[in-house]
């Protein structure tokens, strides 16, 4: 008896009986989709054919694009490509673009910031420059301390993937080429720039020099010869410098913590630079360089004031003492010096002696 009732139940189970995934209606099984993860929704059409059916329908993934919808027009960037599921794959990618994103390395102190946001049935990329020269620290004489250079845009295809779009003023720069694989994640992705040269590239430091040369040219010509591509456009001899770009993160203000965020300043001959504010548990108020200079350079910290030290000021604003953060240039012989940073009416901070 026990036998048999286990074999009529597993008989229920695979014969339907309003149990099985296939019995649910389509509003049913699109409720159920909407919970699913993108990886769990290709798996649910493996189960059998019924449901590979309805895992490549239109209105399954066209749902699912439906969460970019307050950054972009759908039903634009829907005619575009071929299909609903390349539309969402296209839209999955470039949204981990969309931000700020920082470039740090020893060799250009300055730094580089990046605005990535939404174009038109695009990605736009926007590299933030400061602006040069001394500019008197007062609020009426800031103005525009920083402009937005478009750098490239990323521009869906019609089946899903993407092309990479230089903007003509990089051309103009001696920039060919950028490679841009979308990242696996949102927190970096790697960029390749092609500048035209007319040297080739040294294997050792990834600089242009004679010590490369004859190594290039041997394997530059056995790409030409067995893979069909050459480094060596007409136009002249190009290399390839790679950077990586790590997301920008920062804290956002609240009650007890008005400073915290991303701020700019002037730092005299230098120009303006860009500064992340953040608190930390031991009670001190931390500036970090964003955009740095040949003294002090990006990733570095630039000033901490303490917050048990604040006290009233004039102009309705607040002080605390801090240090402030000197150099020679390559960030040799760096050293702390007394400062105060002061806040002023309007949300200007200021620090000095």
């Amino acid at each position: 008896m026990e036998v048999g009732e286990e074999q009529q139940q597993e008989r229920s189970v695979t014969s339907g009986g309003g149990t099985g995934l296939k019995d649910l209606s389509d509003d049913a099984l699109l409720y159920i989709s909407k919970k699913l993860d993108c990886e769990s929704l290709i798996l649910l059409g493996c189960v059998d054919k019924h449901l590979l059916q309805f895992v490549k329908e239109e209105q399954i993934w066209f749902e699912r694009c439906r969460k970019w919808e307050k950054e972009v027009n759908i039903a634009s960037w829907r005619v575009k490509v071929d299909s609903s599921k390349a539309l969402y794959r296209l839209l999955n990618s470039m949204s981990r673009l969309v931000g700020i994103w920082k470039h740090q390395s020893k060799s250009e102190p300055r730094g580089e910031l990046l605005y990535i946001t939404w174009g038109k049935l695009a990605v736009e990329a926007w590299k933030v420059v400061p602006c040069a020269g001394h500019v008197p620290p007062h609020v009426s004489d800031i103005g525009r301390p920083v402009t937005f250079v478009k750098f490239f845009q990323v521009v869906g295809l019609r089946d899903g993937s993407h092309l990479v779009e230089l903007d003509s003023r990089e051309s103009r720069e001696g920039v060919v080429e950028i490679d841009l694989p979308l990242p696996a994640s949102g927190n970096s992705f790697k960029l390749q720039v092609f500048h035209k040269s007319d040297a080739l590239l040294s294997r050792s430091e990834g600089e242009v020099g004679p010590s490369g040369q004859s190594f290039g040219k041997r394997l530059w010509s056995v790409a030409r010869q067995y893979f069909g591509f050459s480094f060596c456009p007409i136009e002249g001899r190009r290399y390839a410098q790679s950077k990586v770009y790590h997301r920008l993160t920062f804290d956002q203000p609240e009650p007890g913590q008005e400073l915290a965020g991303l701020w700019h300043g002037f730092y005299g001959t230098h120009g303006c630079e860009v500064v992340t504010v953040s608190y930390t548990e031991e009670g001190l108020i931390v500036g970090t360089k964003v955009l740095g200079d040949v003294n002090v350079p990006a990733g570095v910290v630039t000033f901490k004031a303490f917050i048990s030290t604040e006290s009233a000021r004039r102009l309705q604003g607040k002080f605390y003492s801090g240090k402030g953060r000197i150099a020679d240039e390559t960030f040799m012989n760096p050293q702390w010096v007394n400062g105060v940073l002061v806040t002023l009416a309007g949300g200007v901070v200021t620090d000095g002696p």
